[in-house]
């Protein structure tokens, strides 16, 4: 799980979607920094989050496996 408070924005990591790649995207043009676990489901940034936090776009990708 990926966090940027400078572009207000959360990623969720999906197994077997490329997150990786997409996590060192955020990590190096982003400002992003990791948050919990790598595959944490949202429920559990929700615990953590502070009430700004949680208004950030929240997104996730899922890949075709065909």
């Amino acid at each position: 799980m990926i966090i940027s408070h400078k572009y207000k924005l959360l990623f969720i990591g999906l197994p077997f979607s490329a997150s990786s790649a997409i996590s060192k995207e955020l990590y190096m043009q982003y400002e992003g920094k990791s948050l919990l676990r790598k595959h944490s489901l949202y429920w559990e940034f929700k615990r953590v989050a502070t009430k700004e936090e949680r208004k950030y776009f929240v997104f996730a990708v899922l890949r075709n496996p065909m």
